[in-house]
């Protein structure tokens, strides 16, 4: 019985988010502007009492140390049962997201380019068009001896998923020379941006001066291509399965001429910037949550 009546908690929350009212109060208000049929599912007083209690982990026997005991096996229930029917083809993308927070937490982030800024991250992988495969919640403490944080979060993620010839897309904070070479062993390819100041990047390519539209290029011994392309700013690049071929671009009316990697890096990011896209148009979360109950319905959702 309480199983079914927190998947109708869990129906109305989506209901939220599709007729979006200030307060949770206004859905059962007797208003002929705020009127739903909220009341039909179940009374204010049940849901707000059934909200109240909702938890995923038994505190008195939870790991207290783990900062998120809280949410106890849940993000990995969401995403164990969700696969089922989902197989990645030959494009995966890892980036960090953010669930909105603004209470006191030692793990929460600030991410200045993102809209809400302070919160909660995530690490997702999503393949095309937009839906996720695998999330982590960060709560710190991620690096591992020897290698980053960046190259742990892609070897966790994708571990399930690599070993069949895909490609990896990711931006400048998690590529590297050496997490490339990781990848290859495991038959995958890396394409992304990388930093200018990563360790075993060639310095011949890194400090060459550019003029517009030019591009030079590097291949190490691993097969490993750092290509660095000159357009309102230099770019850097790096890629497993590219060269430094040029090919025309139609953009806003003009033909311009871009590197591959660079058009293919740009399709392949589009998964999760999608995803994101779309929960932001139904998003059900509310300021007064709890943030374990935040993060389980946006991996819900």
């Amino acid at each position: 019985v309480w199983v079914c009546w927190v998947c109708w908690v869990c129906l109305v929350f989506v209901w939220t988010g599709l007729v979006a009212l200030p307060t949770y109060e206004l859905y059962w208000s007797c208003s002929k502007i705020f009127a739903t049929n909220f009341g039909l599912v179940m009374s204010r007083n049940r849901f707000e009492i059934l909200l109240q209690m909702l938890h995923f982990s038994d505190n008195a026997t939870a790991d207290t140390t783990n900062r998120l005991y809280k949410l106890g096996t849940v993000m990995d229930d969401i995403m164990s049962n969700s696969n089922y029917c989902m197989q990645p083809l030959d494009k995966l993308c890892i980036d960090e997201s953010l669930v909105k927070f603004m209470g006191r937490l030692s793990f929460k982030q600030y991410i200045k380019n993102k809209r809400d800024r302070f919160g909660i991250k995530e690490f997702k992988l999503c393949i095309p068009p937009c839906y996720t495969i695998a999330l982590k919640v960060y709560a710190g403490k991620e690096a591992v001896v020897g290698d980053s944080v960046g190259t742990n979060i892609i070897m966790t993620l994708g571990d399930p998923y690599f070993d069949y010839g895909r490609t990896l897309y990711v931006d400048n904070w998690y590529s590297s020379v050496e997490l490339a070479e990781k990848l290859k062993l495991r038959k995958t390819h890396l394409v992304g941006t990388i930093r200018s100041n990563r360790k075993s990047n060639p310095k011949e390519v890194i400090k060459k001066k550019l003029k517009k539209g030019e591009v030079d290029s590097m291949r190490s011994d691993t097969n490993v291509l750092i290509l660095k392309w000159k357009d309102k700013r230099d770019l850097y690049m790096i890629s497993t399965k590219h060269n430094s071929e040029m090919v025309e671009e139609r953009v806003r009316g003009k033909i311009v001429k871009k590197p591959k990697v660079v058009i293919d890096y740009n399709i392949g990011k589009t998964s999760i910037d999608l995803s994101d896209q779309m929960i932001s148009y139904s998003n059900p979360l509310r300021r007064s949550m709890k943030w374990y109950k935040k993060v389980a319905l946006d991996g819900l959702l």
